[in-house]
């Protein structure tokens, strides 16, 4: 891919549902089930946890998709909740035959713009880092599947994590 599609929007959610998310988001206990083996080289370095059924936040992600934002809502796949450790970089991609597109949204953490997601050009060498996106509370990020990022976190000037949550659509 040599280029991208990237929307951000602030304040994607109404408060109402962004505050229910939020609090799923602290009563999730951690502990080390679902964090990626950072010895193995191909796997994501973060910690996840599927996200409760709630056709209610399901229903009202995809309406703010639709009327929010330039991409087509299809197949959605409201994937899980991550919490994203200080870490090394570990810029990948996403793709599936059922989804074109990705969101990121915020959900907790600080807003710092080492604790957002920063996405990546293809270049001679490699891939070379381009764009960044900073961490706020309640900012979606969209853009299409086979985008190279990674989270910033690695970045930051402390070890909070920050917590998100994935949808493919």
């Amino acid at each position: 891919m040599t280029g991208f599609n990237l929307q951000i929007i602030d304040n994607f959610l109404p408060q109402k549902y962004f505050n229910k998310l939020k609090n799923i988001s602290q009563q999730i206990s951690w502990g080390s089930i679902g964090l990626y083996d950072p010895t193995e080289p191909l796997t994501h370095k973060w910690f996840s946890r599927n996200v409760i059924d709630d056709d209610e936040l399901k229903n009202i992600l995809i309406k703010n998709i639709r009327n929010k934002t330039l991409f087509k809502v299809d197949d959605f796949n409201l994937l899980h909740i991550t919490l994203v450790p200080k870490r090394e970089a570990w810029p990948h991609t996403d793709t599936g035959d059922n989804f074109k597109h990705q969101m990121v949204l915020y959900v907790d953490g600080d807003a710092d713009m080492n604790k957002g997601t920063g996405f990546y050009m293809p270049s001679d060498t490699g891939i070379i880092l381009n764009t960044a996106v900073g961490f706020y509370g309640n900012r979606a990020i969209f853009f299409d599947s086979g985008v190279w990022h990674t989270p910033l976190v690695y970045a930051s000037n402390n070890a909070n994590p920050r917590i998100s949550i994935i949808a493919q659509f």
